[in-house]
């Protein structure tokens, strides 16, 4: 079960990019072995609170805290090893091939590298048979599987996937599937962006409801989808 002091607190946390407001004065906290799903139409802010937190971008307004203290006071290198965020989209630059792309997890949470972790990382995520091709000829869902492989072998504090069933076929979604569920066996702390309704039934601790960077509704997902906030956010005809 979660502590009952938060891994994370956020406290009126905004972000504001030309002009416009993503993010308006959110309040909410995170607890240590919570699985928390973030849901919201496109365009919500689901991805940019995802930033916010991993320090990708800096808030206008408003706090974060990691156990207590300041996340983003923290040296850039302890924050990468305390938070780490899997986007929708990962970008793919240079021609590693999968294992080398699932080598820097080790790497960035300063641990050296255990061959046996890596295959095993990989062959739990359908990619060992990848390791020695170019990321970039892999499909999407391969690729995506082989940067979510790197966080899991980073093994951070607190993990952030955002959409991670994008792009997957019937394999690739119950393949992440059970690695959430190993995942939250093991008490990890993880925030899920997904539009996949039957995904955050099945896996949510709680759930918080964005629209237009305003929080709709926080808590277990039984209340939410009972009533007619989802059909409303979502513009779904009930």
């Amino acid at each position: 079960m979660p502590e009952s002091t938060p891994l994370l607190d956020i406290r009126n946390l905004s972000y504001t990019a030309k002009k416009k407001k993503i993010i308006k004065s959110i309040t909410f906290a995170v607890h240590h072995g919570e699985t928390l799903t973030v849901l919201g139409p496109n365009g919500s802010g689901k991805s940019t609170l995802l930033r916010l937190i991993g320090g990708l971008i800096t808030p206008s307004a408003g706090d974060l805290f990691y156990r207590g203290g300041d996340l983003h006071a923290m040296p850039r290198k302890e924050l990468s090893k305390t938070v780490s965020l899997v986007p929708q989209t990962p970008s793919v630059q240079f021609e590693f091939s999968a294992a080398e792309i699932v080598s820097m997890g080790a790497f960035a949470s300063s641990k050296k590298l255990d061959p046996i972790q890596l295959e095993d990382v990989m062959t739990r995520l359908k990619i060992y048979h990848l390791k020695d091709m170019p990321i970039q000829s892999l499909s999407a869902g391969e690729r995506q599987r082989c940067y979510i492989a790197r966080t899991l072998l980073a093994d951070s504090p607190l993990m952030m996937l955002d959409e991670p069933m994008s792009f997957q076929d019937v394999l690739g979604r119950n393949v992440l599937k059970e690695e959430i569920k190993r995942l939250k066996t093991a008490c990890k702390t993880l925030i899920i962006t997904s539009h996949d309704f039957n995904f955050v039934k099945a896996l949510s601790d709680r759930c918080l409801l964005l629209d237009k960077g305003d929080v709709k509704y926080l808590g277990r997902h039984e209340p939410l989808f009972a009533g007619d906030l989802i059909a409303e956010t979502f513009g779904i005809d009930s």
